[in-house]
């Protein structure tokens, strides 16, 4: 089997240092944010989420049928939760700059 076959070891320090560090939702919360945003620079964005800690931020979706109580369910979560709220027409409408962060 030549390199490209065989499966990643990764040694038990280097795992148990990740773990400890939550580097894997880290690097999911920096990809996640690139896709949403698209900046044009992604260098600089991604420097400024790591310094602004903002990866801790809850991001909450709520999907379901009309009349079922997703408009309440949304203003009481903003409000718990301190968050800033969007609708699907804000999607449809290009890249969000700055509303996850």
């Amino acid at each position: 089997m030549d390199e490209t076959g065989r499966p990643l070891r990764i040694p038990p320090q280097m795992r148990s240092y990740a773990e400890k560090h939550d580097l894997s939702q880290l690097a999911q919360g920096l990809v996640s944010n690139l896709l949403i945003d698209q900046p044009d620079d992604p260098i600089p964005y991604l420097i400024n989420l790591l310094q602004g800690n903002s990866l801790d931020i809850p991001r909450v979706m709520v999907i379901g049928p009309p009349a079922v109580g997703k408009y309440t369910l949304c203003k009481r979560l903003s409000t718990e939760l301190r968050a800033c709220p969007c609708d699907h027409r804000e999607f449809a409408a290009g890249p969000i700059r700055g509303s996850f962060l």
